[in-house]
């Protein structure tokens, strides 16, 4: 599966949501569909995974979002010789217009980048720019090299080990977002019902790998669609967030009622748009599940699921479980209806409950 570029990228930055004052705090807000938002000229049709492998994701201008590594024809690196921080308070000054020559002025290059994305950028600049960053990597060392003659207790080799150069050889990460897909698979051993689950490529393709030898038979479970395993969805937008923890009742296939509920759990929600539909999924590490027969009083944990392999038991003390890949929650016609749901996280953890609860041990 390869990234697609449908559309036109015209931008050197592009954020994933605004910096602005809302009921008299500073908040970030996205549009309503997903979108990007372009630095120069605000709302697009863009979203994250459609940007080409050259833009880095990062922090800039106190907003987070992904800057152009290509085209760059001047780059400016200022240390602060002033403070105990490396990269913290230097500067990397771009240019996408003029070479350094032509640069008499500060003000005159079209961005600057602070922090740890100095790294980034400068790595991107050498792969897409085909830029000479060695000056500036002899600059950085100097600097590295004044704080540990400045700070000792800082910076000594015992408290501060960090290496450019080991840092410079490592694989270049934009951190755009991976490649999602879908597959169809028989969740459940001697079972003829079959479900669409979702997640990166790597992950899904790591999951098929992993099925127990008891599954190798059932390989023909995946669907061949296009003759892959693995059928490739657009991922739109994510988001995560820590709850705590919740009862509600359930009627099970059975139609047998039931409470549940959970001590808390980090819940992982993204939207993926699959052909003409925009779905909202959702996956989840959930401590302590319990549930109860509605007008009973014994809770009963679940320690475990029943020959499923999309929930794994975490930790020694069997409290933890987590789910392998997202589960589809609702499927909707425009990305700003998804985009919405998502504000509302009980929807997706109740889906989240529901479905380890139909798989646990003890359910059959």
């Amino acid at each position: 599966m390869g990234r697609k570029m449908k559309k036109r990228v015209r931008g050197h930055l592009y954020f994933l949501h605004d910096f602005k004052r809302v009921d008299g705090n500073y908040r970030y807000v996205g549009s309503n569909d997903g979108t990007l938002l372009a630095a120069n000229y605000g709302r697009t049709k863009l979203y994250a995974s459609e940007l080409p492998e050259w833009f880095v994701y990062g922090r800039y201008y106190k907003r987070f979002g992904y800057l152009s590594s290509k085209g760059i024809k001047a780059l400016k690196y200022v240390p602060n010789m002033h403070t105990n921080h490396f990269l913290k308070d230097d500067r990397l000054m771009i240019s996408y217009s003029k070479v350094g020559s032509e640069l008499d002025d500060d003000d005159k290059y079209d961005t600057w980048v602070w922090g740890n994305e100095i790294l980034d950028i400068l790595k991107g600049a050498q792969i897409y720019s085909d830029f000479d960053i060695a000056p500036i990597i002899c600059q950085m060392k100097d600097k590295m090299a004044w704080l540990r003659e400045t700070y000792r207790d800082e910076f000594c080799e015992e408290k501060w080990g960090f290496d450019l150069d080991e840092w410079m050889q490592n694989p270049f990460d934009n951190g755009l977002p991976p490649r999602y897909g879908a597959i169809t698979i028989k969740t459940k051993l001697n079972a003829d019902t079959t479900e669409t689950l979702y997640g990166s490529e790597k992950n899904l393709t790591k999951f098929i790998e992993d099925l127990p030898n008891e599954y190798q038979y059932e390989k023909n479970a995946f669907s061949l669609r296009n003759e892959e395993l693995v059928r490739e969805v657009q991922f739109l937008k994510e988001t995560f967030g820590y709850l705590d923890g919740f009862e509600l009742q359930y009627t099970d296939s059975n139609g047998e009622t039931y409470d549940l509920k959970f001590h808390s759990a980090l819940l992982t929600q993204i939207i993926l748009r699959d052909n003409d539909r925009f779905l909202l999924c959702a996956s989840a590490d959930v401590w302590l599940i319990r549930y109860r027969k509605v007008e009973t009083d014994d809770w009963v944990q679940i320690f475990d699921a029943n020959h499923n392999q999309i929930v794994a038991r975490l930790g020694g003390d069997k409290r933890e479980l987590k789910t392998l890949a997202f589960i589809l929650v609702q499927g909707y016609s425009t990305a700003e209806e998804a985009v919405s749901a998502m504000r509302e996280y009980k929807p997706s953890m109740d889906t989240v409950l529901k479905y380890i609860f139909e798989v646990r041990s003890d359910a059959r």
